[in-house]
């Protein structure tokens, strides 16, 4: 059981996110100070990074990408070095030929991490994200610092039976545009 103090802190983390204000919509981040791509297991892994002071990576949800969280990317750079991310096959990160998972990914953060010299960082993520943050956490603990998970499952029985069915049927679809482009 989560102790009061815990839930406190816990729930002003995900106030804190939800009052960032409104995502700017397919609008570049037009103020980042860096950006580039990161040569990490395979990928070229498109990454922003903002704002000065203590680590913090920021992941978005599935079918998203870093201009999707601009506002909590523009709300956290006020304080903290803000390292956005665009996953593996969303944004400016393209897909490669390995399995779609959250494993893979949050190796994917560390490695990123590792190529930008940071040590630890605290993570956020919003579902897809946050399933990779806590990926990380658990896959990499020495790397992170505080873990906020928004609107995550940790395990596909924990959705609902509509939206494990409509992530098979996305997942049948691309794997069938996938097989008659080879063809």
């Amino acid at each position: 059981m989560m102790s009061t103090a815990r839930l406190i802190a816990t729930s002003a983390a995900g106030l804190a996110l939800a009052s960032a204000g409104p995502a700017t919509f397919h609008t570049p981040a037009a103020s980042s100070s860096e950006s580039g791509y990161a040569p990490v297991n395979g990928l070229k892994l498109y990454y922003e990074i903002r704002g000065t002071g203590a680590p913090v990576v920021v992941l978005h949800g599935g079918l998203g990408n870093t201009e999707l969280i601009e506002g909590v990317v523009a709300h956290l750079a006020r304080t903290q070095r803000v390292i956005a991310v665009d996953l593996q096959g969303h944004g400016r990160t393209a897909d490669i030929d390995r399995p779609f998972s959250c494993e893979a990914m949050a190796d994917d953060i560390a490695a990123l991490l590792r190529y930008l010299k940071v040590p630890k960082a605290d993570i956020v993520g919003y579902s897809l994200g946050g399933s990779v943050a806590l990926r990380t956490a658990i896959q990499h603990p020495e790397m992170v610092n505080k873990l906020v998970v928004v609107s995550a499952v940790f395990q596909p029985s924990g959705w609902f039976p509509e939206g494990r069915a409509a992530i098979v049927r996305f997942l049948a679809e691309g794997e069938s545009r996938t097989a008659s482009k080879a063809e």
